[in-house]
């Protein structure tokens, strides 16, 4: 295995997960695995000490979602530099701007987040930890079109509601904050994608409050080019949004560094960088 430390934190959820013993999470077969890990290549003779191989065939998405919650642990377990997009791994990001935006709102209501859409267990507490760190109270809802462990992980930590972000269920104009993490690839096929994007950013203005926050992580797919920026710069204001941000997204350089941040402990220099690849999306109601 490359020389790296081992977070014994990581090596503990694992075993959690796979539900086995804390000395039969094998590092060394996660090490050699790793990238059979990250697509989701069926091999039932290692899989199956994490994830049953049998929901590949009859519970495809329960599959995905197990396959990436495995990833985001094999990352911290075996201390590598983040290869899976999560919403923990870009809390920074998201940070930045709901402080920004509890500086300007002095309200004494709750404030009320919602993420559209949600893979892993994971994701469902970073979301919470990320709200309740900047928040005194906080309503967190999520919604995602599948999840049945994320459902199950939600509860004390955030409302789970089964349905399409296409089509939010929530009173006009009742949200302070709303939150996507790579969702915009993943809303329909290619033909589609835009029809898909425009109706996604039409909901969410509608169910955001007047000064909400409309926060999307995203992949710019034409990196190097302004295509990605105009085009959604351009969608978004003709929706109606007041104001549009896009800049480079911040993420932690190693899983571990962000549950030292909300742990209290002090970073080290390089924890937090920008990341080429992907924006942080701010669109203001």
């Amino acid at each position: 295995m490359a020389e790296r430390s081992e977070n014994p934190g990581y090596i503990e959820k694992l075993a959690v997960f796979g539900g086995i013993e804390l000395d039969e999470v094998d590092l060394q077969r996660l090490d050699d695995n790793y990238s059979s890990i990250k697509e989701g290549i069926f091999e039932p003779y290692f899989f199956e000490q994490y994830v049953n191989p049998s929901l590949h065939y009859y519970d495809h998405r329960r599959y995905t979602e197990r396959m990436n919650q495995l990833v985001q642990l094999t990352e911290g377990a075996l201390d590598l530099e983040p290869g899976f997009i999560s919403y923990g791994l870009f809390s920074p990001s998201y940070l930045s701007v709901l402080f920004e935006q509890k500086d300007r709102d002095q309200s004494a209501d709750p404030h009320v987040a919602l993420l559209v859409g949600a893979m892993t267990e994971n994701t469902v507490i970073e979301f919470g930890e990320t709200l309740h760190s900047v928040f005194e109270s906080v309503t967190p809802f999520i919604i995602d079109i599948e999840g049945q462990e994320t459902a199950e992980a939600s509860k004390g930590c955030a409302h789970f509601v089964l349905a399409d972000g296409l089509s939010q269920p929530f009173k006009p104009g009742s949200i302070d904050s709303i939150h996507t993490n790579v969702l915009l690839q993943h809303l329909e096929s290619d033909e589609v994608r835009e029809e898909a994007r425009l109706k996604l950013f039409n909901e969410c203005f509608n169910s955001l409050k007047e000064g909400g926050k409309l926060i999307l992580v995203e992949r710019d797919p034409e990196p190097g080019t302004d295509e990605f920026i105009s085009t959604v710069t351009l969608d978004l204001e003709e929706i109606g949004y007041s104001s549009v941000s896009i800049l480079p997204a911040l993420r932690y350089s190693r899983r571990k560094y962000r549950d030292q941040h909300f742990a209290g402990e002090a970073l080290p220099d390089g924890a937090i960088q920008e990341e080429y690849l992907m924006k942080l999306i701010v669109a203001t109601k």
